[in-house]
């Protein structure tokens, strides 16, 4: 087995849902010599052989991405792994499921009653009316837009 990978790339460029790929080549590059091989799991089914793809989520979410590659001795690295995030382009879909609905509105009054803490991008989300509190006026709005009051 080569060295597993996660001393090499830990960036992607983020555009929208896309993600270019390209740094984890140059850097993979530099930790392995001779490689041949590239395979790679998006996280939501998707897969590619390139060594620099740039692949196109359909939602948001939290996807786990997987690089794995082969070399002329038919060497394979152990899997390196790193979580994408992605936002969701709908405000108040603090779960970025692309879905606006009862769950956003349980995890934003979870977040009011100090029971979890939202990452900066779930508060982000979830602080409708943008005065910088996550308030009852959140939810509120949140239940609105979702009865499309």
């Amino acid at each position: 087995m080569i060295e597993d990978l996660n001393e090499s790339a830990r960036e992607c460029i983020f555009s929208s849902n896309n993600y270019n790929f390209t740094n984890y080549k140059s850097k993979a590059d530099r930790y392995f010599r001779n490689i041949i091989s590239w395979l790679w799991n998006f996280g939501d089914g998707s897969t590619s052989f390139s060594s620099a793809p740039v692949h196109t989520y359909a939602q948001g979410g939290s996807y786990e991405v997987s690089l794995t590659v082969t070399n002329i001795y038919d060497m394979e690295s152990e899997p390196h792994i790193e979580m994408v995030q992605l936002q969701s382009s709908m405000p108040g879909d603090v779960n970025f499921d692309s879905v606006l609905n009862i769950l956003d509105v349980v995890i934003v009054v979870n977040y009011v009653l100090g029971n979890d803490t939202p990452t900066s991008s779930e508060f982000a989300a979830a602080d409708l009316n943008g005065d910088g509190i996550l308030n009852i006026l959140d939810i509120v709005t949140l239940t609105n837009l979702i009865l499309e009051v």
